[in-house]
C-alpha cells in the first residue's frame, strides 16, 4: 500500500474523528495500518497534500531493537519513536500477571505560573477525572480497579509521571483509557472545584513534614525569580482564592496548561505488557499517535537558583519533629553528561562512606552524630546540588562549625590524594554484578522508573544508563571536587532550640527561621581546614562476591518451604529456588526470648540493645551492603529476628560475623547515652505523628493481648541506666527459642549449616533451648459492640477515623469474603468520601488480619469532626450493599477474577518470595499454599454469598457485627470547621480525653507535644445499641476475653528426609 493510499484512508477518516467513535475508529485503523506496516514512515509534512493539517503525524519514525539487558532478563524490549516524537519503550513478558503502564511528561512544577503556583500539580489531579471518550469522572479509577490494578502519579520540578497496572488480560481497554488523559480530557469546572480541595488537603497532610518544610525554606531563600523557588504542591489560597480576586479562571489555566504543554514530543511511555512486541507495537502506536505534538522545547536553565549574595549563609530552623540535623548544599553543574562515569556518585559514596576511617566513623568517635548522607541530588535541567546531611546529637548541635571543618578536611583528602581509579574500578565492578543479576521489579514501578529515565537517556541505553560505568574520567572528578568550597555553601541547622531566637516566619508553612551570613571568619578557618589523620580512604571491598555458580533444580522439586532440621533449640524451614535463576539467597532466623517483652523497661532494654548493635556493627557490614549483601535486625514482642540477604557467596559469611557480635556484645557508654537520647525523643514525638498513624498505634495497645504504652515506656526509660542496661542485657540470650527459614541459591547442607552457627554461637554463652512461643492473642469483641476511642491532636489540623468491624476468627471462605467485599468497595470508598464527599486526602480501606482474626478497617483522615465521618462511613457501608445487590453477574465474576489475579500474582525477587513464606512461619500458621487454597474458595463464592456477610457482619442489626472506632481529633484551630470534640454521653457521664497506644515495630515519629493525661477511655458511639462506657483498657481487655491462637496449617514436627 502506498503513502498516498495510506494517507487518503485515514483522510477519509477524518470527519468522524472529532466525535469519540471516531476517535476510536481512526485509532483502530492506525493500529491496523502499523500491525500491516510495522516499519513505514508516515509524516504529516510528507503527506500534506493528502491528509488535514490537522492529523498528527502517525505511525512509526524509528524502531530500536536489541536494547541492551541484563543477561538474566528474559523480557522482549523494543523502543519506538512515533510519527509524533513521542518516544516509547515496549516490554514483553510472556509471564507477566500484571500488565503496567507509564508516561512521563517533561513539564512539572517549575513551570506553574507564577500566580497559579502549584498548577502542574493541580492538573495531575485533573487528569483521573474524565475524558471526552470516558467522561464519567472516575471511569479509569473505576475500570482499572475492578481489573485488579492500581494507579497512582507524581509531579516534580520538572516531570509529572502517571502510571498504572491491571491484571495483564485487560492492558489493551485500560491503556485506551489512560491515552485519552493526554489527547483530550475534560477538566470540568465541577470536578475542578471538588477536586483543589482534595489538593489543599495533601498541602495540609504534608505542612508537619520536615523534609517538605526544608526543602521548600531552601527554595524560597534563594534567586526568588528562578522557577526553582515554586510552591510546587500549590494549595487552595494559590489555585482558586488568589486566582479569583484577580479574575482569573482556574479551569481555563489548567487548559491552557494542558494544551501548551502535554506535547508528545516531550512525553516517554513504557508499556509492560503479556502480549508480542508487534501486538504492544500495534496498541500503541493506534492509541498515542493521536497525542499531539505541539513542538514544545525542553525547559532549560542555565542559572542556579542560588547566585553569590545567597552563598555563605546559614538558616537556623524550628523544625516540627524534635530532631538536630545539619545540611550543607553547594550548586553544582548538571552531571548527566557524564553518566558513563558519574562523578556524583563516587564523591558521595567517599564522603558518605561508613566503614572504618570514614567521615561519619569520626564523627561517632566525638559523639557530635550517628547518620550521615552525602551525594548529588537533582535540581532540574541545567543545574544540580551536592548535599552533605549530618544528624546531630546533644553535643553535636553544640560543634557545629566544627563538623563543618571536618567535612572540608575530608574533602581536602579526596583533593589532595586525587581521583583513585581502584575505588572507581571496585563500584564499577559492583554495579556491574548489580545489573547482570538484576531481580525483576513489579510491572507498575518499573515502568513508573523507566519512563522517567528515558527523559534522560537514549533508548538504546535506558536500561544501562543509569546504573553501569564504562568509563573513567577523573577529570571531571575533580572539577566536581573544585565546587565544593566554602565560599559557595549554604548550611542549614535544624533544632527546636531555636524557637525562641528565631526572627523570621514562612508565611505558606509558617516555619520559624533564622537567616544570616556566616562570619568571615568562619569561612577563613574551613578555607584552612587541611587535612585529618583520624579520617582516611577506605580499604578494598572483600566482600564482593566472586562465585555466580547456580544449583541444578534437584529431582524432585519442592514447590513450598520444609522442614529440615529439629532440634533441641528449634527448627529450619528450607527450598531451594528454582524460578528466578539468580546465585542470591535469604536467610531469617527468629531468636525468641522472653526477657524481651517482660514489662516495659525490658521492652527499652531490648529496642536499645538493637539500636546499639546496630550501631557498632556498622563500619564491619557497611562493605558487605555496599557489595550488594544486607542484614536486617529488629526487635518484636518475642524476641530479635536477624535476616541475612543478597549473592550466597560469602552470605554465611556474613551471618557468622553477626552472631558472633550479637551474643557477646558489650555498648559502649557513651553510644549508650546518645542513643538512649534519640530514643527518648521518639517516644515522645509519637503523639506528634499523623493522626491515621496515631490510629493504627492504638488499636494494638486497645486490641493486643499485651502492648505497653508509650507513657509505660517513656517512664521506664528514665529509670534505665547503663549499669542496670549492662546487668539485663545477657538475659536476651539466657533462655531461646530458634525459627529459620533459608531460601534461594543454597543447598540444603548449607542452609543447615547456617542453623549450625547460629546454635553454636547460643551455646558459646550458655544459652539455653526453651519450648515454642505462643503469639499473642487479639480481643475478642463482643456481638453487638458499638464502641470507641478518643484522643487529641494539637498538632495536624486533620483529625482521624479508623473504623474497625471485627469479624471472624481466620478460614479461607471469611477471608476471601472480606477481601472480595474490599476490592468491590475500595474504588467507591475513595470516590465517594474522598472524591464526592470531600471528607479528606487520605481515605481507604483494608482487610486485617491481625492473630488470625479477620476484619474489615475504613480510614479516614479529615478536616471535619470524627462524629461526621463516622456517620459518612457507616453511610457508605449501607449504600453498599444495594450496590453490590445490583452487580450484574458479568460484573460480579470480573471483580473475582480481579481478586484471584491479585492474590496469584508471583513474587517477583528471591527476597519477596522469601518474605513472604517467612511471613507464614513468623506467625506459627506456616500456611505456605494459602493463595492457592483461598483463591479455590473465592471462586466458590456467590453474590447471595457477599451479600449475606454484608448483613450480618457490617451493618447495624447484623447478628455479627463488631465495630470498633479510633477517633483522632485535632485541636489546632481552623477556620472552616470546629475541631473541638463534643462529649459523648453515656448515661449521664461525659467521656474524657485520654489513651493510649503502642507497637513493637521501629518507631517513626513527629514532632515533640506535651503528654496526655493518663485513663483510658473507650466510650460508645450513640447507634441505638446499648453498651456500658469502658474506662479501664486492662479491664475492657478482660471483660472481652480473647480469641485462640492462630491454627497451624501443616505438619510442623516431621522432618523432610534428606535425599
Amino acid at each position: 500500500m502506498s503513502e498516498l493510499i495510506i494517507g487518503n484512508f485515514i483522510s477519509c477518516l477524518l470527519g468522524t474523528a472529532a466525535s469519540p467513535h471516531g476517535m476510536q475508529l481512526l485509532s483502530r485503523c492506525i493500529g491496523i495500518l502499523i500491525r500491516l506496516h510495522p516499519h513505514c514512515i508516515i509524516s504529516g509534512r510528507r503527506m500534506v497534500n493528502t491528509v488535514a493539517s490537522e492529523l498528527p503525524s502517525v505511525v512509526i519514525k524509528n524502531a530500536i531493537e536489541n536494547i541492551p539487558k541484563s543477561p538474566q532478563d528474559s523480557r522482549g524490549y523494543r523502543g519506538l519513536v512515533l510519527g509524533n516524537d513521542l518516544k516509547v519503550l515496549l516490554i514483553s513478558d510472556p509471564a507477566t500477571e500484571k500488565a503496567a503502564a507509564a508516561l512521563d511528561v517533561h513539564i512539572g512544577c517549575m513551570m506553574d505560573p507564577w500566580k497559579l503556583q502549584g498548577l502542574a500539580h493541580f492538573l495531575e489531579h485533573m487528569l483521573f477525572m474524565g475524558t471526552e471518550k470516558y467522561p464519567e469522572e472516575n471511569a479509569f479509577e473505576k475500570y482499572v480497579s475492578e481489573h485488579g490494578g492500581q494507579y497512582n502519579a507524581y509531579t516534580c520540578e520538572e516531570h509529572t509521571n502517571y502510571h498504572f497496572d491491571v491484571a495483564a488480560d485487560y492492558l489493551e481497554t485500560s491503556l485506551d483509557r489512560f491515552a485519552q488523559f493526554f489527547i483530550a480530557p475534560l477538566l470540568t469546572e465541577s470536578s475542578t472545584e471538588r477536586e483543589v480541595n482534595a489538593v489543599n488537603s495533601e498541602h495540609e497532610n504534608n505542612l508537619t513534614s520536615d523534609s517538605r518544610r526544608l526543602d521548600h525554606l531552601s527554595r524560597t531563600t534563594g534567586d526568588p525569580k528562578h522557577d526553582f523557588n515554586k510552591f510546587g504542591t500549590g494549595s487552595k489560597a494559590t489555585l482558586w482564592f488568589n486566582p479569583l480576586k484577580e479574575g482569573v479562571r482556574v479551569r481555563e489555566e489548567l487548559l491552557k496548561f494542558h494544551d501548551t504543554y502535554y506535547s508528545s514530543n516531550i512525553m516517554c511511555l513504557v508499556v509492560i505488557g503479556k502480549e508480542s512486541l508487534d501486538a504492544l507495537t500495534e496498541m500503541v502506536g493506534g492509541m498515542f499517535s493521536l497525542v499531539p505534538n505541539k513542538h514544545v522545547v525542553i525547559p532549560h536553565w542555565k542559572d542556579a537558583p542560588f547566585k553569590t549574595e545567597h552563598f555563605k549563609t546559614q538558616l537556623n530552623v524550628v523544625p516540627v519533629k524534635d530532631i538536630r540535623s545539619l545540611n550543607i548544599v553547594w550548586n553544582i553543574p548538571d552531571l548527566h553528561t557524564f553518566y558513563k562515569s558519574k562523578p556524583g556518585h563516587y564523591l558521595g559514596s567517599l564522603v558518605g562512606h561508613e566503614g572504618p576511617g570514614s567521615l561519619l566513623s569520626a564523627l561517632k568517635t566525638k559523639g557530635w552524630s550517628n547518620t550521615l548522607h552525602a551525594g548529588e541530588d537533582d535540581g532540574a535541567n541545567g543545574f544540580q546540588f551536592f548535599v552533605v546531611g549530618v544528624d546531630l546529637t546533644e553535643e553535636g548541635l553544640k560543634h557545629t562549625d566544627e563538623i563543618v571543618t571536618m567535612v572540608f578536611e575530608y574533602l581536602n583528602l579526596l583533593r589532595d590524594a586525587g581521583p583513585q581509579e581502584r575505588i572507581w574500578r571496585e563500584e564499577q565492578k559492583i554495579q556491574e554484578l548489580k545489573f547482570r543479576f538484576r531481580d525483576k521489579e513489579k510491572p507498575i514501578g518499573y515502568a513508573r522508573g523507566l519512563a522517567a529515565t528515558m527523559q534522560k537517556y537514549a533508548i538504546p541505553e535506558v536500561l544501562t544508563g543509569p546504573v553501569l560505568l564504562s568509563e573513567y574520567q577523573p577529570e571531571t572528578i575533580t572539577d566536581l571536587l573544585s565546587h565544593l568550597t566554602p565560599d559557595k555553601l549554604r548550611i542549614s541547622i535544624l533544632s527546636k532550640s531555636f524557637k525562641d531566637v528565631t526572627m523570621q516566619k514562612e508565611p505558606i508553612y509558617g516555619i520559624d527561621y533564622a537567616l544570616k551570613p556566616i562570619p568571615e571568619g568562619v569561612i577563613k578557618a574551613w578555607s584552612d581546614a587541611g587535612q585529618s589523620s583520624v579520617v582516611s580512604l577506605p580499604p578494598p571491598n572483600e566482600f564482593i562476591p566472586e562465585h555466580f555458580e547456580l544449583l541444578s533444580a534437584p529431582e524432585n522439586t519442592q514447590r513450598l518451604p520444609a522442614l529440615i532440621r529439629k532440634t533441641d533449640f528449634g527448627r529450619l524451614w528450607y527450598l531451594q529456588d528454582v524460578v528466578h535463576k539468580l546465585p542470591k539467597a535469604v536467610a531469617f532466623f527468629e531468636l525468641c526470648s522472653p526477657t524481651v517483652y517482660r514489662d516495659p523497661i525490658h521492652a527499652n532494654m531490648a529496642h536499645l540493645f538493637v539500636e546499639l548493635f546496630r550501631d557498632s556493627i556498622n563500619e564491619v557490614v557497611y562493605m558487605a551492603e555496599l557489595s550488594g549483601m544486607k542484614y536486617l535486625i529488629e526487635q518484636s514482642k518475642y524476641g530479635l529476628t536477624l535476616s541475612v540477604r543478597g549473592y550466597d557467596d560469602k552470605l554465611d559469611v556474613l551471618l557468622k560475623i553477626l552472631m558472633d557480635k550479637l551474643v557477646h556484645f558489650k555498648p559502649d557508654l557513651n553510644r549508650f547515652n546518645v542513643l538512649k537520647e534519640v530514643y527518648g525523643r521518639q517516644l515522645k514525638n509519637f503523639f506528634a505523628t499523623e493522626p491515621n498513624r496515631q490510629s493504627t498505634w492504638y488499636f494494638n495497645v486497645l486490641m493486643s493481648e499485651i502492648c505497653f504504652t508509650k507513657e509505660a515506656l517513656m517512664e521506664t526509660l528514665n529509670d534505665l541506666t547503663y549499669e542496670k542496661f549492662s546487668a539485663m542485657a545477657p538475659d536476651l540470650f539466657k533462655d531461646v527459642y530458634v525459627e529459620g527459614f533459608v531460601f534461594g541459591n543454597v543447598s540444603r547442607k548449607k542452609a543447615e549449616s547456617f542453623l549450625e552457627e547460629v546454635e553454636s554461637s547460643l551455646r558459646s554463652v550458655n544459652a539455653k533451648p526453651i519450648a515454642p512461643v505462643d503469639r499473642m492473642r487479639l480481643v475478642k469483641l463482643a456481638e453487638g459492640s458499638e464502641l470507641v476511642y478518643h484522643r487529641e491532636n494539637e498538632v495536624h489540623k486533620s483529625s482521624s477515623v479508623t473504623t474497625y468491624y471485627q469479624c471472624a476468627f481466620e478460614n479461607p471462605r471469611m477471608n476471601m469474603l472480606l477481601e472480595l467485599f474490599e476490592q468491590i468497595t475500595n474504588e467507591p470508598c475513595f470516590d465517594i468520601l474522598r472524591t464526592k464527599e470531600q471528607l479528606g486526602y487520605i481515605v481507604f480501606s483494608q482487610v486485617k488480619n491481625v492473630s488470625g482474626v479477620l476484619g474489615l478497617q475504613v480510614l479516614v483522615q479529615s478536616h471535619k469532626s470524627p462524629e461526621h465521618v463516622d456517620e459518612r462511613i457507616e453511610s457508605f457501608l449501607r449504600e453498599m450493599q444495594p450496590f453490590v445487590a445490583a452487580l450484574t453477574d458479568a460484573e460480579f465474576a470480573t471483580h473475582v477474577e480481579a481478586l484471584a489475579v491479585r492474590r496469584l500474582e508471583k513474587p517477583k525477587t528471591i527476597a519477596q518470595q522469601a518474605t513472604k513464606f517467612w511471613n507464614e512461619i513468623y506467625v506459627r500458621q506456616y500456611n505456605f499454599d494459602r493463595d492457592a487454597t483461598e483463591v479455590a474458595e473465592l471462586r466458590k463464592l456467590t453474590k447471595e454469598d457477599l451479600n449475606g456477610f454484608i448483613t450480618e457482619y457490617l451493618l447495624p442489626g447484623g447478628k455479627q457485627r463488631k465495630k470498633f472506632t479510633i477517633h483522632i481529633t485535632s485541636t489546632v484551630p481552623a477556620d472552616a470547621v470546629s475541631r473541638k470534640r463534643p462529649s459523648v454521653d453515656m448515661e449521664g457521664t461525659d467521656s474524657e480525653e485520654t489513651g493510649d497506644d503502642d507497637s513493637e515495630d521501629d518507631i517513626e515519629m513527629a514532632q515533640s507535644a506535651e503528654l496526655p493525661p493518663p485513663g483510658d477511655i473507650v466510650s460508645p458511639v450513640k447507634t441505638g445499641n446499648k453498651c456500658d462506657a469502658i474506662r479501664d483498657i486492662e479491664h475492657f481487655k478482660k471483660k472481652m476475653g480473647f480469641h485462640p491462637v492462630p491454627p497451624v496449617y501443616i505438619d510442623i514436627d516431621t522432618v523432610l528426609p534428606d535425599q
